[in-house]
């Protein structure tokens, strides 16, 4: 029976240090370079992936590499010379959403707020919020928006916002034919504009300019929708969209969800018996975590792996870019849900009416929030009996200590867990993070980079600056990965993208062994049934459909 070990018996207390001293010599921290990020030292048998786990990517390398003999089949009748070749990669795959939207500068805009990315968005409440190289100009903003806008007006407006992806801009190119690859870190403008014809009843989100090149390029030239040379609008969209990827896969995806999450696991199991409620309630959100992170470690961040083969900068500038995302994240502000929206300024709908990640997300959000309140308020009755659990108090000791779990900002507090208030925070974030977090910046990956015409990895060319011609429509294929890495990259987003292994508030049974804890995730299902309904209902209003935060469509963990 589940009990906090203040309440067992002393022979009940003895037998729990013997189970957590065999677990410590089992689960053991390290942080070893470049990343220094702490993980496991050795991955215990009992973290592996189940046999219907396996099975799973069984199937889905077959459906791979099905699909690659059918593309290869018919390029040997139709060459990749073509953009609208790329369309032609998914013979056996269903196509991804993005391939019949992509052309389209909404669809583009949309991405911010509903792509695989969407914590890059920050609101502009005055000029010091742009970055000091922004060379956009109130003449950029007329020939995208029309005559009398300024950015001074769009910035008091409270509608206007930036996409600055300034930390890529020194990164080291990596090389592969037909190399050398190109990473540029540029910014990007997007703007909440009015209703009007076209647009929806509240408006439309619309990009304003793209910078690509910043300070110490002397040539800073500044893309619109309308320029004249709209394939150099197009090739300035791709550059984001590449720079949006990068960051997204080593950033976003990889530190923000999976590395963040590995010292949760790790201390837990050293630190919470079996018979601790709080080990029950996290074990279905924690699972595989230490797997697929092990997996990643191996098969996307060795030499010559995934991320060297397909991201634009060089495998060591990729660790770089990791360690720096790594040390900016703090739990207490990035983990939270709320708090995080608030940071980057987007959390008023008045500003940014539609946001699916921030309106649906917070449905969910709020949910784990009260089930978690249920939970807690069953096994605490008091901050004292939080304080008086000393398995509690080793976890989160172990978890702020620099030689072990090394997170930062775990409650205000001097990261200290000694208030029901502050285990509610943390425990709500820990399975916001693991479940429908990563499903938002997991499951986007394959409608969105799966289609390397509409986010491609690497970028392969230079785009025009002041005073070249104009592109080509050769040019603007030749931008794009040859064929061999554009497969690569969609057989990389089908198999990490498509694949669920429970469903979030879904437990196994004889997960919690009590009665009253199984009637609270009751409640817990049967809120997050109300919220598909509602979010299916939101669907139907708008004009690109969000899935990803559905409850069905969520699992319990960051499990692939």
């Amino acid at each position: 029976m589940a009990s906090l070990p203040q309440d067992d018996t002393a022979a009940e207390r003895a037998q729990r240090i013997v189970e957590l001293d065999l677990k410590k010599a089992a689960y053991r921290f390290t942080q070893p370079p470049p990343l220094g990020v702490p993980q496991v030292a050795q991955l215990p048998p009992q973290e592996r992936f189940d046999a219907g786990y396996n099975q799973a990517g069984t199937n889905r390398l077959f459906a791979i590499a099905q699909n690659a003999l059918a593309v290869r089949a018919r390029q040997t009748f139709d060459p990749h010379d073509h953009i609208q070749d790329f369309e032609d990669y998914f013979q056996t795959l269903p196509p991804p959403a993005s391939v019949a939207h992509w052309r389209l500068d909404v669809y583009f805009a949309e991405q911010r707020l509903s792509g695989c990315n969407p914590i890059v968005l920050r609101r502009v409440k005055s000029s010091r919020d742009l970055p000091a190289d922004n060379n956009i100009t109130n003449a950029d903003v007329q020939r995208s928006l029309g005559p009398g806008h300024t950015l001074v007006g769009l910035m008091r407006s409270g509608r206007l916002f930036v996409c600055d992806y300034a930390m890529l801009k020194d990164l080291p190119w990596g090389s592969a034919a037909p190399g050398p690859k190109r990473l540029w870190g540029p910014l990007a403008l997007f703007y909440w504009r009015d209703p009007g014809p076209g647009t929806g009843p509240d408006g439309e989100f619309v990009p304003v300019a793209i910078q690509v090149r910043r300070a110490p390029w002397a040539d800073k030239r500044v893309f619109t929708p309308h320029d004249a040379d709209s394939k150099g609008w197009m090739a300035a969209r791709m550059v984001l969209q590449q720079a949006d990827a990068t960051l997204h896969e080593v950033g976003t995806h990889l530190v923000r969800t999976h590395l963040v999450l590995e010292p949760f696991v790790i201390a837990a199991e050293r630190n919470l018996s079996v018979r601790h409620p709080l080990l029950q309630l996290l074990r279905p959100h924690l699972r595989f975590i230490l797997n697929i992170n092990d997996d990643a470690r191996n098969l996307l961040l060795n030499p010559g792996g995934r991320i060297e083969q397909l991201l634009g900068c060089t495998r060591a500038a990729a660790f770089d870019l990791a360690a720096e995302v790594y040390r900016d994240w703090s739990f207490w502000e990035d983990a939270r849900l709320p708090a995080e929206l608030a940071t980057r300024g987007v959390d008023d709908p008045a500003k940014l009416p539609h946001y699916a990640y921030r309106d649906d997300g917070l449905l969910v959000y709020d949910a784990i929030h009260r089930f978690v309140t249920d939970f807690v308020d069953h096994y605490y009755a008091n901050n004292a009996a939080v304080v008086g659990d000393g398995e509690l108090q080793a976890f989160a000791q172990e978890l702020r200590t620099s030689s072990k779990g090394k997170v930062k900002r775990l409650t205000p507090d001097r990261n200290r867990i000694r208030t029901k208030a502050h285990l509610i925070e943390v425990l709500t974030g820990v399975i916001w993070t693991s479940g429908p977090q990563h499903a938002a910046v997991n499951y986007t990956q394959w409608d969105m980079i799966g289609f390397a015409a509409n986010v491609p990895l690497a970028t392969y060319r230079d785009i025009p600056k002041v005073g070249d011609p104009p592109l080509s429509d050769h040019d603007l294929l030749h931008l794009l990965p040859p064929s061999g890495l554009t497969h690569t990259q969609l057989e990389t987003m089908y198999y990490l993208g498509v694949y669920r292994y429970d469903r979030l508030g879904h437990y196994p049974a004889g997960t919690f062994d009590d009665d009253e804890a199984d009637q609270i995730a009751h409640a817990f299902r049967s809120e997050l049934a109300a919220i598909d309904a509602e979010i299916a209902q939101r669907n139907t209003q708008r004009r690109f459909r969000y899935e990803v935060l559905m409850p069905m469509l969520i699992p319990n963990s960051t499990s692939v």
